[in-house]
């Protein structure tokens, strides 16, 4: 069990001296965990080596507005309680291929993602773009562009 736990250690260590790697590390935890929604405390935690300092904070904001919201309605849905979070099709995606970057330049890179979501044999495909940033000497990501907006500015936006 030791063994494992090192080889563990060594991937994400390894994933982190990579901007593409540490993208699809995420992204295959998210397809493989069925992640739905604003993740929990335990969700997050195990997220954060993905994550950079700024994006944890937005979610952990966003956690405390949705806490707010149950508590001020709690017969009314509160926000982010379903849908993809760190992709634009609310169902989420099926597969997904990492592009090379589309800019990069010192401690930044910013990644197109190929989504696509497949029911009933028809496929839905879309790309996003993932800003990657080096902090504290490994790759992690700092936001992800939608077609509209952002993924930190849609955890600041919503409210109840």
């Amino acid at each position: 069990m030791r063994t494992l736990y090192v080889y563990a250690f060594l991937f994400l260590a390894y994933a982190g001296n990579d901007p593409a790697l540490t993208v699809k590390t995420f992204y295959s935890d998210l397809l493989k965990n069925k992640a739905d929604g604003l993740p929990d405390s335990g969700e997050l935690a195990k997220m954060a080596p993905h994550l950079s300092a700024r994006l944890q904070q937005s979610i952990k904001t966003a956690q405390a507005e949705q806490a707010r919201c149950i508590k001020k309605n709690p017969s009314e849905k509160p926000p982010w309680i379903e849908g993809s979070m760190f992709s634009t099709d609310f169902e989420g995606f099926t597969s997904f291929e990492v592009q090379a970057p589309a800019e990069a330049g010192g401690n930044r890179r910013v990644l197109p993602v190929r989504f696509t979501y497949r029911e009933r044999g028809a496929n839905v495909t879309w790309t996003d773009h993932v800003v990657v940033i080096l902090e504290k000497g490994r790759w992690v990501i700092d936001d992800v562009r939608f077609k509209s907006g952002t993924l930190v500015q849609a955890l600041a936006g919503k409210g109840c």
